[in-house]
Parts: structure tokens; C-alpha cells; sequence
């Protein structure tokens, strides 16, 4: 029984010694220290706030067949719609946290007698803001039998403010 006790004892000087001793940071420290005791209630976001568009994707003459496939930070987006062989625009409108995304595609052509793949990309990260729709788009130039123009296409970045109809 004493024994018991004595343990409770030293293990209790050892939680306050070890509790006041974190209970100090530096200035520096505080942003990744501290965390609020409770969140701010936010409207939630209820519209899109990522579109990403991606124009002159496939017709129905040489580009028949062409296609594209988006990505967020290397995980591929899957689109709700169904896609035909001769899908000229590829509009993903996406609800995603504020924050910084890395935002590519993958434009496949077929040229000759196989597909050949294309990047586009934007040049630094994308930025989506709270209250803001953040778009990024691109309009494939490409030759007569499919092929892009530029060999290196990128995104164009946009942010307009949210309506406020558009929160509801």
C-alpha cells in the first residue's frame, strides 16, 4: 500500500513538473503551438470556389477522341458527367478548403496511329480564398490534326468574389 502511494506521488510531481514546463513558448512558436480553445463558427461553403476549364479539348474532325484529365495535387479528379468521344470543354467546379493547390492536367491527343500526352500547368501554386472563386483555365491551341500548338500549355488564374446569392 505504501508503495502505491509513494508511485501516485512521484507520478503526480512528474505530470505538474512536465505540465508547467509546457506550458512556455517562444513568440515564434505560437502559430504552431497554440490552437484555438474554440473554432469560429464560419459560414459554411456551400458554392464552388475551384473551377478548373479546359477549352478545344476534342470535335468531331481530327481531335475526335482527344481528352484530358485534372489533378490536385497529384490526385486525379474524377469528373460527374459522361464524357463523349467529342468533349470540346471540360469544366470541373470543385468546393475545396481555402488554401494553396498545386493544380495540373494532362491533355491526350491521338496524332498518327497512338495517344501522345501533353501538361499543362500553372506557373506557382494555385491560391483558393475564403469569399473568392478561384478559376484556373486554359484553351488548347492546337495544329489541324490535334496537337498542340505550344508544347507547354498553362492554366490561366482568376479570382472573383463569391455573390451573395451564390452562399446561400
Amino acid at each position: 500500500m505504501r508503495t502505491t502511494l509513494r508511485s501516485l506521488f512521484v507520478l503526480f510531481v512528474a505530470l505538474l513538473i512536465v505540465g508547467c514546463a509546457g506550458g512556455t513558448l517562444t513568440v515564434e512558436e505560437s502559430y504552431d503551438v497554440l490552437r484555438p480553445v474554440k473554432q469560429l463558427d464560419l459560414p459554411e461553403q456551400v458554392s464552388e470556389n475551384l473551377i478548373i476549364k479546359i477549352s478545344n479539348v476534342a470535335d468531331e474532325r481530327s481531335s475526335y477522341k482527344n481528352r484530358v484529365e485534372a489533378f490536385i495535387n497529384d490526385k486525379k479528379i474524377e469528373p460527374n458527367w459522361l464524357i463523349s468521344n467529342i468533349e470540346n470543354t471540360y469544366t470541373y467546379s470543385l468546393r475545396v478548403r481555402p488554401g494553396y493547390y498545386k493544380v495540373k492536367s494532362y491533355y491526350y491527343a491521338y496524332v498518327g496511329w497512338g495517344e501522345e500526352k501533353y501538361l499543362i500547368e500553372t506557373h506557382d501554386l494555385v491560391a483558393v480564398l475564403p469569399g473568392k472563386i478561384t478559376t484556373v483555365s486554359c484553351d488548347i491551341v492546337k495544329e489541324d490534326n490535334g496537337v498542340p500548338v505550344n508544347k507547354k500549355m498553362y492554366f490561366k488564374q482568376e479570382a472573383q468574389p463569391i455573390k451573395a446569392g451564390e452562399q446561400d
